[in-house]
């Protein structure tokens, strides 16, 4: 999926499950989807891979439905907290303009010590772009066993 404006990028795909993550879940369990997300926001990049519980998924995909549909509210995923992955897009004025703002967490190990922190950004684009990553971000719950 990947939403664009103003030469800002932002960019979510799925990652499959890897055998031993699967033997750990029933088979009739509602498999958590993983997601690789990057951003090029201005001269800033980053990128982080995060897991999300399929019931926050689902009801993700039901408010970004909400906002494609209605051109208004927002549709959340993960926890707005500085060092964790979050996202929200969102219609931005009156006129239905849309916008989607996030933070994903950078880490890295330094000798025996972990530093992080995390880019955070907003970036406008064109609502047209909301039918095509909807469609996009709902198959990424499809099955991956």
């Amino acid at each position: 999926m990947r939403l664009q404006g103003d030469g800002d990028v932002l960019e979510m795909e799925s990652l499959p499950l890897s055998s031993d993550e699967l033997a750990g879940f029933s088979a009739d369990a509602a498999l958590p989807v993983t997601l690789r997300i990057s951003a090029r926001v201005g001269l800033f990049r980053g990128a982080c891979e995060s897991r999300v519980r399929a019931s926050s998924w689902r009801a993700f995909l039901v408010q970004l439905a909400e906002v494609e549909e209605h051109r208004h509210g927002e549709a959340t995923l993960g926890e707005m907290q500085p060092d964790l992955f979050w996202l929200r897009v969102f219609v931005s004025d009156a006129l239905g303009h849309t916008a989607v703002e996030g933070s994903l967490p950078q880490w890295a190990r330094v000798g025996e010590v972990r530093v992080g922190g995390a880019l955070s950004f907003q970036m406008q684009f064109e609502p047209d772009q909301l039918t095509q990553a909807l469609r996009e971000l709902r198959s990424f719950a499809g099955p991956h066993r």
